[in-house]
């Protein structure tokens, strides 16, 4: 019986809804995909997910509300007295196709735009709908982008009017560059959360194996792809790939699963190691960035919060080399 928002990218300092227990956030795209990827622990939630295998949706229906009052801002936020009424193709009240609001959607005089959460929304007479343009989709394509996502994905073409303004709008925009700057937008998110920008390309041809046993397994290569199950051998340890993966380094993503050194050893830390004199990483120890670890006879830094990951193994712990 309220407006809101369908995709919002941001959280808006105005939404009224309430929060999403047992956190203080509410349901938008920036929430999702930081979940997803560098974790939100008021909900249990560990993150870790590559941003390069999440795809952004974009939603070609509209949510609508009738016996809205147009309040400040044309309607947003506003009482509604029920859903808006049912169309003649998608037959359901408060949803309705692109192609069925012909004249409202499509009509700058009743199309209006909400910075804080980087959403369009509609409002006509006393009807209040919430859905996509093109200055929405290229906000959405464009944190796509800045996040180093995998693409984007469209839900659904039956909704399309006949010239596919939806369509071609995200074609165009998944097909177009990153914006010159990647800011934050109206993101809530805290400055200690990890970044979700996927780590820096690794480099084509892998660091020489060093010592410590013989590695029977090919040698990793950033050119090819690997498939769940396959093995490689990478800076003197043996690695079996959880999934399908390109590109992505042993013992910074954790499409690999790290099956100890070659030869064997389990314990015996690198070459040139010595005594570390930083305390030994614990997986049950929040750590913030700036915390110095010793892990496996080398020097970790965290780079943000982190919990439970692995030096060596996740992209948060810089490694600063041998004891």
């Amino acid at each position: 019986n309220q407006t809101n928002n369908q995709s919002p990218i941001y959280q808006s300092p105005s939404d009224p809804s309430a929060n999403v227990p047992p956190g203080d956030k509410k349901y938008s795209i920036d929430t999702a995909i930081t979940a997803w990827t560098a974790g939100l622990p008021a909900y249990g939630i560990p993150g870790r997910f590559p941003a390069n295998k999440l795809t952004m949706g974009i939603p070609f229906y509209y949510r609508g509300w009738s016996g809205v009052a147009a309040g400040a801002n044309h309607g947003l936020y506003q009482p509604a007295s029920g859903p808006s009424g049912a169309r003649s193709l998608s037959q359901v009240p408060g949803v309705a196709y692109y192609k069925e609001l012909t004249g409202i959607v499509d009509n700058p005089s009743t199309t209006y735009w909400d910075a804080a959460s980087q959403s369009a929304y509609f409002y006509a007479g006393s009807e209040f709908w919430t859905g996509e343009n093109t200055q929405s989709i290229k906000a959405k394509i464009d944190y796509m982008h800045c996040k180093g996502m995998g693409g984007a994905m469209m839900f659904s073409l039956l909704d399309l009017d006949p010239a596919a303004t939806l369509f071609n709008a995200t074609v165009n925009a998944v097909n177009g560059a990153a914006p010159s700057s990647c800011g934050g937008g109206g993101s809530t998110t805290p400055p200690t959360t990890p970044p979700t920008t996927p780590p820096t390309t690794p480099p084509t041809t892998p660091p020489t194996t060093p010592p410590g046993g013989s590695c029977t397994a090919p040698a990793w290569s950033a050119s090819t792809v690997y498939v769940g199950g396959n093995q490689v051998s990478y800076n003197g340890h043996t690695w079996q790939a959880k999934w399908w993966t390109q590109g992505e380094t042993p013992g910074k993503a954790d499409v690999w699963a790290d099956k100890g050194p070659c030869g064997g050893s389990t314990t015996t830390p690198p070459p040139g190691g010595g005594t570390c004199t930083l305390p030994a990483w614990s997986a049950t120890t929040v750590y913030v960035g700036g915390n110095q670890v010793s892990y496996n006879g080398h020097k970790y830094t965290a780079k943000w919060w982190t919990l439970g990951e692995t030096p060596g193994r996740a992209d948060v712990w810089q490694d600063n080399g041998p004891c």
